[in-house]
């Protein structure tokens, strides 16, 4: 497979708005480099301040609707890269599968997801 297809649909299918959406994509752990380490990078939706819970949406920010899609490719630079990195490493294989890792998700309200196990933020409701 090409890096250069590789695309990932996502369509919000609940109730709130997706203002921001990380994903990680890397190679399998039978495809490592001479290191031993596997190569990956990230896929983004929306403004990366939105990363920190504390940062809420503003009017600048586009959301995913319910129902509204939005599809990731993989940035030409980050292709070119992972390309680079085969040919300085003498590696002639070309990796069959690769791994997609939720990583985060902001509803843009100070409330999401976030670790591969979907761990919801805030952990826990403060009561006043």
């Amino acid at each position: 497979m090409v890096l250069n297809d590789v695309e990932v649909k996502v369509t919000n299918t609940g109730g709130k708005p997706i203002y921001y959406l990380k994903f990680f994509i890397s190679t399998t752990k039978d495809f490592l480099s001479p290191r031993g380490d596997q190569y990956g990078f990230s896929m983004k939706y929306g403004r990366g301040d939105l990363i920190t819970f504390s940062e809420l949406a503003n009017e600048t920010d586009i959301p995913l609707k319910k129902n509204e899609s939005y599809t990731f490719k993989v940035n030409p630079r980050e292709s070119r890269n992972f390309k680079e990195y085969m040919r300085r490493n003498s590696n002639s294989a070309k990796p069959e599968k690769y791994l997609l890792e939720f990583q985060f998700i902001s509803f843009g309200d100070g409330t999401g997801f976030w670790t591969s196990g979907g761990t919801p933020f805030p952990s826990k409701k403060i009561s006043l």
